[in-house]
């Protein structure tokens, strides 16, 4: 049960709703009337959606969809805009800085996936023991990768 809420909690901080029964039956109605073949039905926040995936902004699809719904610029959500950290502040801080800047947009990429303040965060434990499942590692790892323009290894 706790873990199913998680989950469900992680999919709304990327954006993504469920669609009630109602919905889902009202949806299935339509797309049958229209006999199409292949459909995807999704509700999402289109901001919070590129905010958690910067890279896929340029995407034909998502774009389109993005002007569709009239809710953001197409420019928004450019990589490093959530963090304040970029790999051109990184290597043009001093030296002796970089390990803190990196530290503290790591804790707070860690904090914002697991909802909670940064300062609450105990960076001595494992990431799995406080809380961090697969998939989130797997986001984290994007995330990380897209703001800091680098590929990590596990």
């Amino acid at each position: 049960m706790a873990a199913r809420q998680l989950r469900q909690g992680h999919v709304l901080l990327q954006g993504v709703e469920g669609l009630t029964s109602g919905q889902g039956l009202e949806v299935l109605r339509r797309l049958m009337r229209q006999g199409s073949a292949q459909a995807a039905v999704i509700r999402a926040d289109w901001q919070q959606w590129l905010r958690m995936y910067p890279v896929i902004a340029g995407a034909p699809l998502l774009s389109e969809l993005v002007r569709e719904a009239g809710r953001i610029s197409p420019a928004a959500g450019g990589p490093g805009d959530d963090g304040g950290l970029t790999r051109d502040i990184l290597v043009a801080a001093p030296a002796g800085e970089r390990q803190r800047l990196l530290e503290t947009f790591l804790r707070e990429r860690v904090a914002h996936a697991l909802q909670l303040p940064a300062a609450r965060l105990d960076v001595h434990r494992p990431l799995n023991t406080v809380g961090v499942d697969s998939l989130m590692a797997v986001e984290l790892k994007h995330r990380i990768e897209t703001n800091l323009r680098l590929a990590l290894q596990w």
